[in-house]
């Protein structure tokens, strides 16, 4: 009866392993790193506490890449497709709130695209009516962020 209970606890755990939060990667990696050289001075940033329901890399991101192929590939499969929302942890370093700040600048993270080699996660930060950083970070095979671009638009 154990070796019973042993074996389907093992299936149980190689079947619902919990995969790689890559968002939760990108998004400290960001709050750590880029959030502090970016918008120190900046005041509150806004977040709403989970990625938003999108996987996508619709931003202006041709540039971050080695081939305008590669780029064109990624973005027909996945500029915008449909996913669950997963809660992050902003590490108290952002405001958490339901809305849109417009007089505030608002954080928005989207669902991981995943790849063979490496997986990608697009990451906004804006001002309503002014502006928009868009970043893309690449995390490696070793789980963590190897790289990461940044394009601004006014908007």
């Amino acid at each position: 009866m154990k070796n019973i209970l042993y074996t389907l606890f093992i299936i149980h755990s190689v079947l619902f392993a919990q995969k790689p939060q890559f968002e939760q990667m990108a998004f400290d990696y960001f709050l750590n790193n880029t959030l502090s050289e970016n918008y120190s001075e900046s005041g509150k940033l806004y977040f709403e506490g989970c990625t938003e329901s999108t996987v996508s890399i619709t931003g202006l991101f041709m540039d971050c890449f080695e081939s305008e192929k590669m780029f064109k590939e990624l973005y027909s499969q996945y500029s915008s497709v449909e996913s669950d929302k997963l809660p992050l942890d902003s590490r108290d370093k952002l405001t958490t709130t339901k809305h849109v700040k417009k007089k505030g600048l608002n954080v928005e993270v989207y669902r991981a695209i995943v790849t063979d080699s490496s997986s990608y996660v697009y990451l906004s930060v804006y001002k309503v009516n002014h502006f928009v950083d868009h970043y893309l970070f690449e995390i490696d095979s070793s789980e963590t962020v190897s790289e990461y671009c940044k394009q601004s638009e006014i908007i």
